[in-house]
């Protein structure tokens, strides 16, 4: 199954389940046909396609980590070896706004924070498999920048560092004198 799913900026959920489905699903496994729950999930983002492709390009030393992706479940059966086992699988995700600049193109995706949990309590699920996927959207909002330093602001860098180390390294040197100063006059006993 492959898909896209518009989102608004609103806490939601998407489920793929078959109980809307039951009695159409019961028919057909009246007639013994049996169905396989088991799946794998490629990809799952929030936002444009494009732009993660053009971040992922021009931004090679971050890394867009999607966690949802590669996550596969098998479909358990019970003890008889047909009949299957109840299961509830919740992702939880939290979908973080990133804006990343470049020069004058700005870029806004979201990045994902997620888990997520199987659940076979038959209290807690129907008879057949859930896949539900929870979401919402974080108030902070990520910013990264990136841009060229000027060879103006690199050469008021370096000599910030050079002039930094040389008054700490003067206030040592005093400390140093002020020290070898004060034990020298109380061993020949001028201290007053």
């Amino acid at each position: 199954m492959v898909g896209y799913v518009r989102a608004y900026r609103v806490p939601g959920n998407v489920h793929i389940a078959s109980h809307p489905y039951m009695d159409i699903v019961n028919g057909l496994k009246a007639k013994g046909k049996q169905f396989d729950f088991s799946h794998r999930i490629d990809h799952v983002s929030f936002g444009n396609k494009q732009d993660f492709d053009y971040i992922s390009q021009n931004f090679a030393d971050l890394q867009m980590e999607h966690p949802c992706d590669g996550i596969s479940y098998k479909q358990e059966y019970e003890e008889d070896g047909k009949t299957i086992k109840p299961s509830k699988t919740n992702f939880y995700m939290v979908a973080v706004p990133s804006y990343f600049e470049k020069g004058f193109f700005k870029y806004h995706v979201y990045q994902l924070i997620s888990s997520f949990e199987t659940t076979h309590d038959p209290n807690m699920v129907g008879p057949d498999p859930i896949l539900m996927f929870n979401f919402e959207f974080s108030p902070i909002t990520e910013h990264i920048n990136q841009n060229k330093q000027g060879v103006v602001e690199f050469l008021i860098s370096i000599c910030a560092i050079i002039g930094g180390v040389y008054t700490i390294a003067g206030i040592v040197d005093s400390v140093i004198h002020r020290s070898v100063s004060y034990v020298f006059k109380s061993s020949i006993g001028k201290l007053e």
